[in-house]
């Protein structure tokens, strides 16, 4: 086991995130972590197969470093570090995925949070489950991306009132899907912008808008 393959946390992936230069206007994505339909994430269709690879090679070399080696404390971990994080799913299934840890960060607290830097889904979990990233685990670019649908409820572009059973129906109906998304504001994307998309579904012959499906209205005014 190499250490020397490990980077420095603060600077693992923060230069290296999918589209943040010259953004394309039309993507063929996957959604990710759908809480509303001014809140998901979008990943890259094109390059979920990699996504993949990379996750079971990171699972299969960090569960057998974890067994060798002594773990972290809270004091070996960096608010705004990148680092592989050992995920365990409610049906006992364990991963280790690529994270950043954010706030709160405090050492009083029983748990660190990790938000999944190629999902957008946030983790809470001990320190002992972290390690440092290595440097071949690094070069496939962060690969979520913050979304929202282009579209409102037809009275005001900030007036949005989805209920919780809208929402979620939303969730069931996108979530870990494919879908084809037109990029409204890909020439002004600033680092922490939201990507405006319009999702549309062409698995059949007919192409379905999803802001169509909840009654949603293209937004003019953003």
């Amino acid at each position: 086991m190499a250490e020397l393959d490990f980077v420095d946390p603060i600077s693992a992936l923060r230069l290296n995130p999918i589209y943040r230069e010259n953004p394309p206007s039309e993507l063929s994505v996957i959604v990710r972590n759908a809480v509303t339909p001014w809140n998901f994430h979008i990943t890259d269709y094109c390059t979920s197969q990699k996504l993949e690879v990379l996750e079971v090679s990171m699972t299969d070399w960090y569960n057998t470093y974890d067994k060798v080696t002594s773990r972290l404390s809270y004091d070996d971990l960096q608010l705004g570090g990148f680092y592989a994080v050992k995920y365990s799913s409610e049906n006992n299934t364990t991963k280790w995925l690529r994270c950043e840890i954010v706030k709160p960060f405090k050492k009083d607290m029983p748990s660190v949070t990790a938000r999944f830097v190629d999902n957008g889904a946030f983790y809470h979990t001990v320190p002992e489950n972290f390690y440092p990233l290595r440097k071949t685990y690094c070069i496939l670019p962060i690969q979520a991306v913050e979304a929202t649908l282009h579209a409102s409820d037809g009275t005001k572009s900030l007036n949005r009132h989805l209920g919780a059973e809208d929402c979620r129906k939303f969730y069931e109906r996108v979530e870990g899907r494919h879908f084809y998304a037109f990029v409204l504001n890909s020439s002004k994307l600033s680092p922490g912008d939201s990507m405006r998309v319009v999702l549309v579904d062409t698995s059949n012959t007919r192409n379905r808008y999803i802001h169509e499906e909840f009654n949603l209205k293209l937004d003019s005014n953003c």
